[in-house]
């Protein structure tokens, strides 16, 4: 093969057109377990050892829904994102070399794991250019019934759009303008355990509440090229719109 090749380069045409790719198996089961044991662990810890904003929970439950910045809690996941595995696809994609932001896991607990409103991830980011994507790892099936990722093609093209609050914990904006799932072509991605979904900082997406029996966990990998730079105004202007951490 020629050094200058991948065989991920065939994700490039279909990402840059509809601003999302899924890759399957991108994480074998042996990596998935040890993955859900280290987030055990991580959870387990008193919550003062978080930091304020990286830790959320579902409602007023104590049923974890959301833990950011994993690699400050764990050697593993700083190892993880730096996988070749997950590498080779991210640098197919993103001008090299690239770095991971964050790694965070999200979970719609069974029945009781809320919406997530259409959103970009560069409104919580605020990188310039938008060199930037999410690599969202399935810890378990992904369908329809419990939650999975619902994403708007194509709309990755126009930039960031504004955004207003949310009202819920941990995903706090959503995009201004109305979104009609119909009419704007929402496609739903289900992923097996270990697949993966890649997308665009600026593309939209959104999950629907998990009323189904089954658990629908993520890990998520936020990366960006590293000629990109923070917008100060935009990020300040977030900063400013924030909640109080609960």
């Amino acid at each position: 093969m020629d050094p200058h090749t991948s065989e991920f380069d065939a994700l490039v045409p279909p990402y840059n057109e509809r601003g999302y790719v899924v890759v399957e198996n991108l994480l074998s089961d042996q990596q998935i377990q040890e993955a859900e044991a280290e987030i055990e662990r991580v959870s387990q810890q008193d919550r003062t050892a978080f930091r304020p904003g990286d830790l959320f929970f579902t409602g007023d439950t104590d049923v974890l829904q959301q833990i950011e910045r994993l690699e400050r809690y764990s050697l593993m996941f700083a190892q993880l994102r730096d996988h070749r595995c997950i590498l080779d696809v991210v640098e197919s994609l993103l001008p090299n070399p690239v770095h991971c932001e964050n790694v965070s896991y999200m979970a719609k607990p069974a029945r009781i794991g809320a919406i997530v409103p259409y959103h970009q991830d560069n409104a919580y980011y605020h990188f310039v250019p938008d060199d930037a994507l999410t690599v969202w790892v399935a810890l378990d099936a992904s369908r329809t019934d419990n939650g999975c990722l619902r994403v708007i093609p194509g709309s990755h093209k126009n930039g960031t759009v504004p955004h207003v609050s949310s009202g819920v914990r941990g995903i706090s904006f959503t995009v201004a303008q109305p979104i009609d799932s119909q009419l704007d072509g929402e496609v739903a991605l289900e992923l097996s355990r270990g697949d993966a979904s890649v997308h665009h900082c600026n593309l939209f997406h959104a999950s629907k509440p998990n009323l189904s029996e089954n658990h629908r966990r993520g890990l998520v990998m936020f990366y960006h090229s590293s000629h990109c730079q923070v917008d100060k105004q935009l990020r300040a202007g977030y900063l400013e719109a924030q909640e109080p951490p609960q």
